[in-house]
């Protein structure tokens, strides 16, 4: 194992940490979309503590200045909270406006986060959920992998919810994106690592701790059936342009739900594939 390596003890041990910080973060009534329209902020959570990011149009997921400083990540819920508010203003250069991902994900988490009823029909899957609520962005598992955004979904018709993973790609890469979903969930959940049982168990119940701790639902969690999404521009109509079929079809057999993004007028339209 080399160190950059966690071991299944130090995984279950980050999500732990995580669960404190999203309880404390939801306790302050904190988890939600901060300051003003056009300049909104969230406080993300990692196993590092509380970072508030730009998620307004300018510097989107990028960072906030507070007394002339870029503000970083900080172990006190109260003191990420201050960070946030109207007293910080956003960097004035916009470097997250180079990487479209950035753009994206920013609006999308302040959709989800404004209204998580609507998110199911912005995202085109409101056949799949009633309700989908942020639990947090950039979610790492361990030194590896990632998922853009994480979310809970209340499925549809039923007070049952799913972990929601969801990545975003700026092109279409099929093979990326299924790599990133699978090993995200699977890693999440103790699923296809030849864990043992008692390994798989531990997992899920630290994982569902998070999952409750960030949201504050009673309802149940399925962890068995976790959704997969995947994001990515709107496929060419022409089809020498659309050259990634195989991908497309491994992504149908592995069961991840795709869904085309454009962007219109400084918003997006999303579209099932």
């Amino acid at each position: 194992m080399s160190e950059r390596d966690m071991s299944e003890t130090q995984i279950d041990e980050r999500l732990e940490r995580l669960s404190e910080l999203a309880q404390s973060r939801r306790e302050a009534k904190a988890h939600g979309l901060l300051g003003i329209p056009g300049c909104e902020r969230y406080i993300r959570i990692s196993s590092s503590g509380y970072r508030p990011v730009s998620v307004g149009t300018i510097n989107p997921c990028g960072a906030l200045l507070f007394d002339g400083r870029e503000v970083g990540t900080v172990q006190d819920i109260g003191l990420a909270y201050e960070h946030a508010t109207e007293k910080s203003r956003v960097t004035t250069q916009p470097p997250g406006k180079q990487k479209p991902e950035h753009q994206l994900q920013a609006f999308l988490i302040r959709r989800v986060l404004n209204d998580p009823v609507q998110a199911p029909k912005l995202l085109a899957c409101d056949d799949l959920f009633d309700e989908l609520r942020l639990v947090t962005d950039e979610f790492a598992i361990d030194n590896f992998v990632r998922a853009d955004l994480l979310m809970l979904g209340r499925k549809k018709g039923q007070d049952v919810h799913v972990p929601v993973f969801l990545e975003l790609k700026a092109k279409r890469e099929g093979a990326r994106l299924i790599e990133q979903l699978t090993s995200i969930s699977d890693r999440s959940l103790g699923s296809n690592y030849n864990f043992e049982e008692n390994v798989s168990i531990a997992r899920k119940r630290a994982f569902e701790r998070f999952l409750r701790s960030a949201s504050g639902i009673d309802a149940p969690i399925d962890l068995n059936t976790p959704e997969l999404i995947a994001v990515w521009p709107v496929r060419a109509s022409s089809p020498a342009q659309f050259p990634e079929h195989r991908s497309v079809k491994e992504m149908r057999d592995g069961k991840i739900h795709m869904v085309g993004f454009c962007e219109k007028k400084e918003a997006y339209k999303f579209s099932r594939e």
